[in-house]
């Protein structure tokens, strides 16, 4: 729907009856499988919204608008799926005042970068593919450490640096 309106300096008009689509603004335009994207906007106050994520298979997630009119929605990756996805929402007042979709925002998913030290063995602390020297550097830095940053360093994962971590290093040592 459109119209003109001319206004006169000084008047002073109300128009009613018109409904807005939402704002809609996104944190993040690229994002990995286990990732948060938040979407927030601003529409009537107290409104339902509803955000409609299309990427083959439409998803929908609905939320709710504050007294100021401000809502947030914070979906996982992993609900929507790896790919391209475009983002839009539409609101509904408490009233029942139903309004156009608002823009649309894009963002894309990707699976997550494959873990360096998957499959190599518990003991091979800096994944290289050898349990050797370095390895044994990196235990020591971490000796007598509870839940030490690099948790590989807790080889049996017991919750300390100590004598069964060494253990286990020696007897996986390369040759």
């Amino acid at each position: 729907m459109a119209f003109e309106l001319m206004i006169t300096e000084g008047s002073t008009v109300t128009i009613t009856g018109v409904f807005l689509g939402p704002t809609i603004q996104i944190d993040k335009t690229s994002l990995e499988l286990g990732d948060t994207v938040t979407l927030l906007g601003a529409t009537a106050p107290l409104s339902e919204v509803t955000v409609f994520i299309a990427s083959g298979v439409e998803k929908t997630f609905s939320t709710n608008a504050d007294a100021d009119g401000l809502w947030t929605s914070q979906i996982l990756a992993d609900d929507v799926g790896v790919g391209d996805h475009n983002a839009h929402s539409k609101a509904v007042t408490p009233i029942g005042e139903v309004s156009d979709f608002s823009e649309t925002v894009s963002f894309s998913v990707t699976a997550a970068p494959p873990d360096a030290c998957d499959g190599k063995n518990r003991a091979d602390l800096n994944c290289d593919g050898r349990v050797n020297l370095t390895d044994f550097s990196i235990l020591m830095f971490y000796w007598q450490q509870r839940n030490p940053l690099n948790a590989r360093a807790d080889i049996n994962a017991d919750g300390i640096v100590n004598l069964t971590d060494f253990s286990i290093l020696l007897f996986n040592w390369s040759k």
